[in-house]
């Protein structure tokens, strides 16, 4: 596999504004947000606390609704790979950490072993949503 490595574009106020997805000021995630702060972490101690909450308590399952909002996985307790990044992504930008994401080509066999009777459907490569945190020097 080849990697590029590029430069990521300075964090703006796009990279904090809530989305559709990234439902942050919901009353939901806020509630985690406040659960996380009570243990004073800032920057990259919140985001590995946050890791540790969301791998705890949604548990990860195969779904294809990528566009579900970040409220609604944490409602329902279980969520796709792409679904609790975002829930991450959703805890950091409500707490003023800048996120963005790319795209991350895998090739398709990685999913093989997980999905035995149905790989002849699996494409050949599949595109990932891959969040990238902004943090400063001291994060």
């Amino acid at each position: 596999m080849q990697v590029s490595v590029v430069s990521p574009p300075a964090a703006s106020e796009a990279n904090l504004r809530p989305t559709r997805i990234l439902d942050y000021a919901s009353e939901r995630v806020q509630a985690v947000v406040r659960r996380l702060k009570t243990s004073d972490a800032a920057g990259r101690d919140f985001l590995h606390a946050g890791y540790r909450l969301l791998r705890e308590e949604v548990r990860p399952v195969y779904t294809v609704d990528e566009l579900q909002p970040t409220s609604r996985t944490l409602a329902k307790g279980k969520g796709s790979c792409s679904q609790r990044f975002a829930c991450l992504e959703s805890l950091a930008r409500a707490v003023g950490i800048a996120t963005q994401v790319r795209g991350l080509w895998v090739a398709g066999r990685f999913w093989n072993a997980r999905f035995r009777l149905t790989k002849s459907f699996i494409p050949s490569r599949v595109l990932l949503a891959w969040p990238q945190f902004y943090l400063d020097e001291r994060g």
